[in-house]
């Protein structure tokens, strides 16, 4: 399972463990990680997008052409960083049951 998932899972765990209404009511981890994770699809799509660019700006090859071009990149690492932008966009369009996958792709490449 991508760490995204897991730990979206674990968080949704607690939630359910620790809180006796929903464990009255009868809901199970499963259910409620993808009630929650739906719910909260627009944090989560700024999440990936933080993640995205920290990812780029924390690139070896990005620090150094940063300080050698300006704080400018090479087009190389900009088109991979547009495609994953690219590729959050869809995933939100696409709606609720690409969500997860999707995010999981981009977060562990």
């Amino acid at each position: 399972m991508a760490l995204f998932e897991e730990s979206i899972e674990r968080q949704a765990n607690w939630v359910v463990k620790e809180n006796e209404e929903l464990r009255k009511l009868g809901i199970k981890t499963k259910d409620f990680v993808k009630k929650f994770f739906m719910a909260a699809k627009i944090s989560y799509t700024f999440f990936l997008i933080q993640f995205e660019t920290a990812k780029l700006m924390a690139n070896d090859d990005a620090r150094a052409q940063r300080d050698e071009y300006f704080g400018l990149l090479n087009q190389n690492l900009m088109s991979k960083f547009r495609s994953n932008m690219q590729k959050i966009k869809k995933m939100v369009e696409a709606g609720d049951h690409e969500f997860s996958k999707t995010s999981s792709m981009i977060i562990t490449q």
